[in-house]
């Protein structure tokens, strides 16, 4: 019997794997870029800052630490991101009109708002000569690049991979070639078990989240960059990058209108083409919403935990108290969708 599990890993489902490959793939959406590809989001940045200069960073106030870990050496200027999830891009502007190397942009949940004055931005960057990384993590499927010199996503975060990221840009990029990592294969396993399981098949669960656990610490002692594993390489010519983000987007469009609640207030959401990651709530009580949606078997992550730096942003305090991301990815539809805002409307009624 198939067990309802929404949330956490991607898994690898055999009965329904097919090697074909699809037109709408990673590859082409990206042609008329230069791409090398990694393992994961920050190989892709390492590599990068092997290659610029990375003096004076200015970093959104609300990102993960494993962005700000790549630039140990670099004083670090924050703008920041409004309650709303949002840009201030005014705040962006101020700082960038100052001595520095590198902004990185961030677009949280793929959110691209009328405010942005890309234009103006523009202006500066030539006045100051700065360069544009532009992380496309949580906004690849809304665009591709908006202004940046360099792109880069985490492409395991998308596709029923067992890692992968890749670094896009207009510009020639002279990368070398990197070793492989050691973690890749053992995921695949994981992933491969934890499709048993949802099948109903006698899988001990703990054994495949152990090596979910022990392959993301891997990954977090990594110090240098990693190139992506040839199996992840091949499975994303087989992505169909156009059906995915039609299921994401039918499926936010689906929980808006059932989670029409005030109580839930969605943030980072309308924005241009927005293909959106995960449908993102602010919510007052999120850790007890949290946990009782893990009852449900629904798991929500929270972006992200709060690093020492940004403990300072009373802003940023405000946001990692709040937000919880909703699964809305290629694996569900909407019988899994009606199930989720279910399970809130109920919280609401016995919590709130």
């Amino acid at each position: 019997m198939f067990k309802r599990e929404i949330g956490s890993e991607f898994h690898i489902d055999n009965k329904f794997h097919d090697d074909r490959i699809v037109l709408h793939n990673v590859f082409t959406y990206l042609q008329e870029f230069n791409t090398a590809f990694f393992d994961s989001g920050r190989s892709a940045l390492r590599a990068l800052l092997e290659e610029i200069t990375s003096g004076i960073i200015v970093l959104p106030d609300y990102i993960c630490e494993s962005v700000r870990d790549c630039f140990p050496e670099s004083r670090v200027i924050y703008y920041h991101v409004d309650h709303n999830f949002c840009i201030d891009w005014e705040d962006v502007l101020e700082k960038c009109t100052g001595d520095i190397d590198i902004l990185y942009l961030h677009y949280f949940n793929g959110y691209i708002g009328d405010a942005y004055d890309f234009r103006k931005l523009l202006e500066l960057k030539r006045e100051n000569n700065f360069i544009i990384v532009e992380d496309t993590t949580h906004s690849f499927l809304s665009a591709r690049q908006t202004v940046g010199d360099y792109c880069i996503c985490s492409l395991r975060k998308w596709f029923p991979v067992s890692d992968g990221g890749v670094l896009y840009s207009r510009k020639k990029i002279p990368l070398k070639s990197c070793i492989k990592n050691i973690w890749a294969d053992k995921k695949v396993k994981a992933m491969l078990d934890k499709g048993l399981y949802l099948e109903g098949q006698n899988i001990e669960k703990s054994a495949f989240l152990k090596i979910f656990t022990e392959t993301e610490q891997l990954l977090d002692e990594q110090k240098q960059p990693f190139g992506i594993s040839e199996r992840s390489y091949e499975v994303l010519k087989c992505m169909d990058i156009n059906k995915i983000a039609e299921v994401r987007r039918n499926n936010y469009l689906f929980l808006s209108e059932k989670l029409s609640d005030k109580r839930y207030k969605q943030v980072a959401c309308n924005g241009k083409n927005q293909v959106p990651l995960f449908f993102m709530v602010s919510v007052e009580k999120r850790d007890t919403l949290r946990k009782y949606l893990i009852d449900s078997h629904i798991y929500c992550p929270v972006h992200w935990p709060l690093y020492d730096e940004l403990k300072e942003f009373e802003g940023a305090v405000f946001n990692n108290g709040r937000e919880l991301s909703i699964p809305i990815d290629q694996r569900y539809g909407t019988e899994d969708m009606l199930y989720i805002a279910d399970r809130m409307s109920a919280f609401s009624k016995e919590y709130v």
